[in-house]
Parts: C-alpha cells; structure tokens; sequence
C-alpha cells in the first residue's frame, strides 16, 4: 500500500514579481491584460460585457481582479504565469476556461437567433479549402452546430436567418422553404 503525497501551493503571481523585471507588469498593465482576457471570454469582443473590474490583490495571495458582467455574472481572474494572457478564470466561483465561460454567456444572454447569427457570422465558409485535417474537422462541427441553432428557431425567426444568410457574401443560392440554416 502506497500513500499519496498531494503537494498543494497557490502559484498565482504576485506584484513584487513584476517590480523585479522592470518593463511590463505595472497595475495598469495587468488591468489592461486582464481585460483582453475578459473579452476573449464574452459572447462579442466588446466592452459591452465588462460592467467593473476591481482589484483585489494581496502581497501574500497574489494578483486577483473580481470582474463584474454586465449580465449579473461575477469573474474572478488570477494571474498564474508572467506572459501576458496567463490567467485563471473563475465564473461564479467555479473555474472555467475561456471557451466554457463564453459558451455559457452565450446561451444565458443572447436569444436563438442572436445565437445562429454569431455563429453564422464566425463559420469559415471555405473550411474546405484547407490543407488541414484540424480545419476541416473543425468547420464541420461549425455546419453541425449552425444547423442544430436554426432547428430550434420559431418559424419568423428562420425568416430572419435566411434573410441574414442571403445577405453574407451575397448567398442566395438556396429558396428559402430548402434552407435548412447552412
């Protein structure tokens, strides 16, 4: 029988580290790291989602900025390595990465059609074009996911994505009573 040995240490980085290196890592510049961070997790990049951030750091603890949202949600950011981007993010005290934190924002805020027409707006239309089996696999899942938003649409609302639809890059190959959201 063999005991375990859990080592457990917060490795989160604090402001004396930055004093050290002298260029980058002033209050300000974190603030500013952390908000790109923020808005790499919101449904859009935009300021729209970030009502306040606060800076909660502690010289024992380590660098923390409590973010609030503008849809009631509070994030929580850690700052784990020295790189800019090199957070943790905790969403309503449960850790998450950025894209399970953007998903949900995205399914708690935006309405089924808000929701097909930014992922129709973000689906590589010439995925498979790629030399990159990654892409493909990738832009595949994308025509899944923009298929299975336009099935849940209320029928006014399909009129709408076809009208969305036909408008990108003038597509308006499909009539309507055939579109299927792709």
């Amino acid at each position: 029988m063999s005991n375990k040995i859990v080592m457990t240490f917060e490795a989160y980085q604090t402001y004396n580290d930055y004093q050290k290196k002298g260029n980058w890592g002033s209050p300000e510049d974190l603030v500013a790291d952390v908000k790109v961070t923020i808005k790499h997790a919101t449904p859009t990049f935009d300021d729209m989602w970030i009502k306040s951030i606060e800076d909660q750091s502690d010289d024992a603890k380590g660098i923390k900025f409590e973010v609030k949202l503008s849809t009631g949600d509070i994030l929580h950011a850690f700052k784990i390595g020295s790189m800019r981007g090199s957070w943790e993010l905790y969403l309503n005290k449960k850790k998450k990465s950025q894209q399970e934190i953007r998903t949900e924002l995205i399914k708690k805020s935006l309405s089924p059609l808000e929701q097909w027409e930014l992922a129709w707006k973000s689906h590589d239309t010439y995925y498979n074009y790629s030399d990159s089996h990654d892409v493909w696999k990738s832009g595949v899942a994308s025509e899944k996911n923009i298929v299975a938003l336009y099935d849940k649409l209320s029928a006014s609302d399909k009129k709408k994505a076809y009208k969305i639809y036909t408008e990108r890059d003038n597509q308006s190959t499909k009539s309507f009573p055939e579109f299927k959201g792709l």
